[in-house]
């Protein structure tokens, strides 16, 4: 899939005001939507991978990324996943269609397991399960109790479940909760150690590798995580934007922006949705946090980010904001808003398949 939220029966997506349907499925270059019409693509994909890893040369050295569509809007999946869950959801179609899916993704990662074990490759592997942000909490999705939710900067937003099987994890680490700073950039890094490769230019990667983190519980290889410089989103309301800030520093706080240093999170401008949400099944009741320009947070004393730190320790604040100036200089580009390219159209020129446009 080159998009996101496609029909996970149709494998289709419509999409910039286009009401035509076109597919977005392919096999390496080959687009293949229609062949595989029907057919969920969550037990789709990991069918294929199966597949895979019982032609696999076990004497050969393998890397599998299985990267299933699910779980994302649109809310679909096979009617007898939702009929688990109609006796516990059945006040909330979107959490019990969420449930279903997430269920049968579960079952999808044990048969890909079961294929690893009957193939003889399991006890020679590091299976890691990964997300790339927060849930949405409007598709059924919950972040409780953190705050914030899929496209905002807090920790509902930004921290995700992982976890990581390997034999080749050290016996005290084997189901132990590791609570280190790590980042989506650092697995390159961590699977190219592990593949006893090497990088080039590593120095100008955002990852480090963090087996050592990961598989005997050492401190963390990092101590940043830069989550977002955005500079088309500015803070609606520039009077609450604290004017000693805006003079010690050259960073423009009204920037969505937030970093991470060590236990500090800072949080600058119109950071999205400041909300506490419990889920359906416990009330989905909602807190609302306070839109302010400039948000300090001791994560590791308060993940859920409900004490804004900034009175009390403006020193940090301007360190953070020191870090920001310096990496909005150094990789932030000049925004360049091109419209739509007719080129681009899959409807006028691709057969209705989602495709690259451009050589």
């Amino acid at each position: 899939m080159y998009l996101a939220a496609g029909d996970y029966f149709h494998h289709t997506r419509t999409c910039h005001g286009r009401t035509a349907e076109c597919y977005d499925l392919h096999d390496n270059h080959e687009s293949v939507g229609h062949l595989y019409y029907g057919q969920y693509s969550t037990t789709l994909y990991a069918e294929k991978a199966q597949d895979f890893i019982r032609k696999h040369d076990p004497e050969t050295p393998l890397f599998l990324y299985l990267s299933f569509q699910a779980v994302h809007a649109p809310l679909q999946v096979p009617q007898h996943y939702i009929s688990m869950y109609r006796d516990i959801y059945d006040q909330d179609v979107d959490r019990m269609t969420y449930a279903a899916m997430t269920t049968c993704m579960d079952e999808a990662i044990g048969n890909v397991t079961q294929a690893l074990k009957e193939s003889g490759l399991l006890n020679n592997s590091i299976i890691v399960f990964s997300t790339d942000n927060g849930g949405a909490v409007s598709f059924g999705a919950s972040n409780w109790p953190l705050k914030g939710h899929k496209g905002t900067v807090y920790e509902g937003g930004v921290r995700g479940p992982a976890f990581v099987w390997s034999p080749y994890l050290k016996p005290h680490v084997k189901g132990t909760m590791n609570n280190e700073l790590l980042f989506l950039g650092d697995w390159m890094p961590t699977f190219v150690h592990l593949a006893n490769g090497t990088l080039k230019n590593a120095e100008s990667l955002d990852g480090v590798n963090q087996w050592a983190t990961i598989s005997e519980n050492k401190p963390s290889a990092r101590h940043e995580i830069l989550h977002n410089i955005d500079q088309l989103e500015m803070f609606p309301s520039p009077r609450q934007v604290p004017e000693a800030f805006s003079k010690y520093s050259d960073f423009n706080i009204n920037v969505v922006s937030s970093i991470r240093i060590g236990r500090w999170k800072l949080v600058t401008g119109n950071a999205g949705d400041a909300s506490w949400i419990k889920p359906p099944e416990m009330g989905y009741y909602r807190t609302n946090g306070e839109h302010v320009a400039v948000q300090l947070y001791n994560i590791p004393a308060d993940p859920e980010e409900r004490m804004n730190l900034v009175p009390y320790r403006p020193d940090v604040v301007y360190r953070l904001l020191q870090r920001l100036k310096f990496h909005y200089d150094r990789s932030v580009v000049p925004v360049d808003l091109k419209p739509e390219l007719k080129e681009a159209d899959p409807v006028l020129h691709f057969n209705k398949t989602w495709t690259p446009w451009k050589g």
